[in-house]
């Protein structure tokens, strides 16, 4: 498990991700905070609503458990 500390950087406080965990340079991230103060990091995406292509659903857990168990056959 990695560490991080946090640090006074202007007016903001930074945390720094350790290299191990090969974060990308200059990528974006949406960070939400939980009731009991945990941070959530999670890449940013662009709007996939915004291009022409027509929507694909994908399968639910139940038809990909379903799936499995029949490429076991």
């Amino acid at each position: 498990m990695s560490q991080a500390k946090t640090r006074k950087v202007g007016n903001s406080v930074m945390i720094s991700i350790p290299k191990e965990l090969h974060p990308e340079i200059n990528k974006e991230y949406i960070i939400t905070r939980t009731k009991n103060g945990a941070f959530i990091m999670a890449p940013k995406i662009s709007n996939p609503f915004s291009s022409n292509e027509n929507f694909q659903d994908s399968p639910s857990l139940f038809e990909l458990q379903a799936m499995k168990g029949w490429e076991n056959d």
